[in-house]
């Protein structure tokens, strides 16, 4: 009879236990959704290092969303059942889209970093915001492309190739619009045929043409290929690619010279000789990390501190507007450089 009754003052015990030691409540987690295998993985480990450091007393759980949609929509699954607090990640567009909606309606507020379709950071009329985005806004690409042509070949002749994709496609167009704006216009247009050995047929063009500057809008092994054809037929050509280039190297390798436009904090020098390259996304991560644990310990919901609060970050300070979008700074130039991208110097 002792025994049976126990139970019923054993429960009113705990829960008073409970209630008089808070810190044996959930702490609040940080969902990071990065892609930490395939082709993209060194940027995802990058991005999650970067994350780490920037958040050193979050929890953290990680899921692997290797830029496919089905990588997005399983990490959402999961960050649901885990009842994390707040996401932060998503590098590439496919794995940010698919995973979003069901994030959305579970009300898991969201800071996308990397992604740059416009319809992430919409929301529909009647919902309250969940995303924001720390990457550039979708149109800034283009925009930077744009100034860093003025800057590097002022009055110079220049022709744009991409890979006949849709997001190179629309990047062209993009990018033609910009270059208008400012009174200029490509001497060539062209495309080609993506994950081909050879592109002797577009160098080729190129060289009839009589230019030697080049925008490449298509991955960086096709645009090494490109390169190494043309060095074949004595044809020199100075390359300016976009976001597309910053990835995975392999072969042919990349020639020395080669410059791309990247999001601020992508390639810096190292921290000192036994440090890890902070490079890549491990600043965009540090600084998602900061504005996560910020948010997080603001004394009110995530989502009403990322809405009204002005983050100190490695990259600056960090507001976001109405919209979700941030005010973080856009974009540098970057050469290729011994095997990693580097920051060109202003001037």
């Amino acid at each position: 009879m002792m025994i049976r009754n126990s139970r019923w003052l054993f429960g009113p015990v705990v829960c008073l236990a409970l209630l008089a030691h808070p810190v044996l409540a959930q702490q609040p987690t940080l969902g990071v959704a990065a892609p930490l295998s395939g082709p993209y993985e060194t940027l995802g480990r990058q991005f999650l290092d970067g994350v780490r450091a920037g958040a050193p007393t979050l929890s953290i759980t990680e899921r692997d969303t290797p830029c496919t949609p089905e990588g997005g929509r399983d990490t959402a699954l999961a960050f649901i059942a885990a009842d994390i607090t707040l996401a932060t990640g998503f590098l590439c567009t496919p794995s940010a889209e698919a995973a979003l909606p069901a994030l959305t309606e579970a009300g898991v507020p969201v800071l996308v970093v990397g992604a740059r379709s416009a319809r992430l950071t919409d929301v529909r009329r009647g919902q309250e915001r969940q995303v924001w985005r720390l990457a550039p806004r979708p149109e800034g690409e283009a925009q930077a492309l744009a100034t860093a042509i003025a800057d590097l070949w002022p009055g110079q002749p220049f022709g744009i190739v991409e890979d006949g994709s849709v997001r190179a496609r629309s990047l062209a167009d993009e990018l033609r619009a910009a270059l208008a704006l400012r009174g200029l216009e490509p001497a060539l247009v062209d495309n080609y045929r993506p994950a081909e050995d050879r592109q002797f047929a577009l160098v080729r063009r190129i060289g009839q043409s009589g230019l030697t500057r080049i925008v490449a809008l298509g991955s960086v092994a096709d645009t090494a290929i490109i390169l190494r054809d043309a060095a074949s037929l004595n044809i020199d050509l100075a390359v300016l690619g976009g976001e597309n280039l910053i990835d995975e190297a392999g072969e042919p390798a990349l020639p020395d010279g080669v410059r791309a436009i990247a999001s601020k904090g992508f390639a810096v020098a190292d921290a000192d000789a036994a440090a890890p390259r902070r490079e890549g996304y491990f600043l965009d991560g540090q600084a998602a990390g900061q504005i996560a644990a910020s948010a997080l310990a603001a004394g009110q919901a995530p989502g009403a501190a990322l809405s009204g609060q002005t983050f100190d970050t490695v990259a600056g300070p960090v507001r976001f507007d109405p919209e979700g979008e941030s005010d973080m700074p856009g974009y540098d130039v970057v050469e290729w450089q011994d095997g990693r991208f580097v920051v060109q110097p202003e001037g």
